[in-house]
């Protein structure tokens, strides 16, 4: 959602783990969303005790079935709407926290590295603007061109030792233990490699 940042908790290059508070912004339409969902929900509850009694006086045959049917149906649909507006909800925030006050907390959604930070605090931010990019430096992907002659032999899966450049000769020092998860099917004519 649009907003302004209110606070950062990370500087670039910040190690932090899952569920870390990273920035905090105020926003109008996260306000307006937030107060939706608890209207449809209010209205879904209001729904469900009108067909409750209403299913109670039809049993005492105090009521016709139409009217029940109606209840019925009236429920239905506020149970529809409260769900979409909380999957609205849950779709624009994702896994933020958001507060009475319409404030925002971003929490990491893994264990990481900041990589880069491009907000400040009292800046506006767009809808769906980049705040920014957190890297899990556990799993890295390499992307590596492999002469043709060598790549024969690659299979997805399969285990593979990557040695660093300008590494120490020492044993071990550079190295990468990996796995193959994809090999590309075309050949790059510049380099003949894959």
């Amino acid at each position: 959602v649009a907003g302004l940042v209110t606070a950062i908790q990370v500087d670039h290059g910040a190690q932090v783990r899952q569920g870390q508070w990273l920035v905090r912004l105020r926003s109008t339409q996260a306000q307006v969303l937030r107060r939706d969902a608890q209207q449809a929900s209010s209205q879904h509850a209001l729904a469900e005790r009108s067909l409750q009694r209403d299913e109670q006086l039809m049993a005492e045959g105090l009521i016709a079935q139409s009217r029940l049917d109606q209840s019925r149906t009236q429920a239905r649909v506020a149970r529809l709407a409260a769900q979409q507006q909380q999957q609205a909800l849950g779709q624009t925030l994702g896994s933020a926290q958001i507060s009475p006050n319409g404030e925002i907390t971003l929490v990491a959604p893994m264990g990481g590295q900041v990589a880069e930070l491009m907000v400040s605090v009292g800046q506006r931010v767009d809808e769906a603007a980049p705040l920014l990019k957190l890297a899990n430096l556990q799993e890295l992907l390499v992307d590596l061109q492999v002469p043709v002659q060598q790549a024969q032999g690659l299979q997805i899966g399969q285990a593979v030792q990557v040695l660093m450049a300008g590494s120490s000769t020492a044993p071990g020092s550079g190295e990468l233990r990996a796995s193959v998860v994809s090999v590309a099917p075309l050949i790059d004519e510049r380099t003949q490699s894959l």
